[in-house]
């Protein structure tokens, strides 16, 4: 491509050259011709010369190599459209060829990869059966923990139920218990101290740091060998009041803090019930029951709780809005009725006005006559 550049620059100048040749060539008739014309002596023996046909020729030589150049140009494009065409072949080869080899590598890649999978999908599956074992397992443990946990509850829900606990008895120190609440508890419920005394299984104070921190005497829990004595105590409790030492001591059912904890949840329900006055029962564990327009309810669930308080809240509302109107109704007819009623009581008095206004007249006028005939 370089040696095509240099010979087309060559033969430019040799055509550049021959142009200003044939341009003095010109000049140079031109000034022949002039000298002639002259009449100079001697100039017959020269040789004239044509420019045009000079010019005509050096055309037809520039035509030809033009021809020739274009001939060799066609050839020269020819020539790079090959090689080019042939570059892009072997870029097109080396681009398959490492396009191929990226291929082969990501295929040797997605082998390892899939291999990899298949070995993780099956340790998966391993922990996955492992789980399902651990699940199963937890599972019956929690059951065995339930049933254990019911069962320890039952066992102390029948414990507590012969049990009371009395609050307000002072504390003191090397205090004897029994005989401090044995005797006014057998007067209480009118029964003999010895009979009490066989019938108390277990008497003790309750730990409990509340108390103490409000510098108050702790609880003591009372548990009877049946719970008959529990019931006949709560029932004489409901009626008369237990006097120990000169204090009024209080008496309540020995219930499990936890139970407790758990009736706090239905307290807005139950303040509904009271000021609707309507009669609830505590369940065993959780949740409570009551009467309602010849409907038994039963709660366990706090939701449930909530959605009948807000049912029970609207009935009283409504309730509440018609006693209201009943009363501005009666209250209106009441004041009718007393309007009727005074003006019948002065119908009759103006009645009864005239007929003692007519009597007296008649009255008078007996009076006169008699002191007529008198004189």
């Amino acid at each position: 491509m370089e040696t095509r550049s240099l010979k087309k620059k060559v033969e430019k100048e040799r055509k550049t050259e021959k142009m200003a040749m044939v341009k003095k060539g010109y000049t140079q008739t031109q000034t022949l011709i002039q000298r002639r014309g002259s009449g100079s002596i001697g100039d017959d023996t020269m040789k004239i010369v044509d420019p045009i046909a000079a010019l005509v020729d050096e055309i037809k030589s520039l035509r030809q190599e033009l021809r020739e150049n274009r001939q060799e140009m066609k050839e020269d494009l020819k020539e790079s459209i090959r090689d080019i065409r042939e570059e892009i072949k072997e870029a097109r080869l080396e681009i398959r060829k490492d396009f191929k080899k990226e291929i082969d590598n990501m295929g040797k890649r997605m082998d390892k990869f899939s291999s990899e999978l298949n070995k993780n999908q099956k340790e998966i599956e391993k922990l996955k059966d492992k789980n399902n074992m651990i699940e199963k397992m937890t599972m019956e443990i929690s059951k065995k923990q339930e049933t254990q946990q019911s069962l320890d509850w039952t066992n102390e829900l029948r414990y507590r139920d012969r049990c009371i606990k009395i609050r307000g008895l002072k504390e003191s120190q090397g205090e004897n218990l029994e005989k401090r609440i044995i005797k006014p508890l057998a007067d209480f419920i009118k029964i003999e101290e010895e009979i009490m005394n066989l019938e108390i299984d277990k008497l003790f104070r309750v730990n409990s740091q509340q108390a103490k921190d409000k510098k108050l005497p702790r609880d003591v829990v009372i548990c009877f060998v049946r719970t008959k004595f529990k019931e006949l105590i709560i029932q004489e409790s409901y009626a008369n009041k237990l006097i120990v030492e000169d204090t009024e001591i209080k008496i309540f059912k020995d219930i499990h803090p936890q139970i407790m904890i758990e009736r706090q949840k239905y307290k807005s329900l139950v303040l509904t019930l009271n000021k609707m006055e309507i009669n609830y029962k505590w369940d065993r564990i959780e949740g409570l029951s009551f009467l309602y327009k010849q409907k038994r309810y039963k709660i366990d669930n706090i939701d449930i709780a909530n959605e009948l308080e807000e049912k029970l809240k609207n009935e009283t509302k409504n309730m509440n809005e018609e006693k209201n109107s009943f009363k501005e109704w009666k209250n209106s007819s009441y004041r009718q009725e007393r309007k009727e009623k005074r003006e019948e009581r002065i119908l009759m008095k103006t009645k009864e006005t005239k007929e003692n206004t007519g009597e007296d007249e008649q009255l008078i006028e007996l009076e006169t006559e008699d002191t007529g005939d008198q004189e």
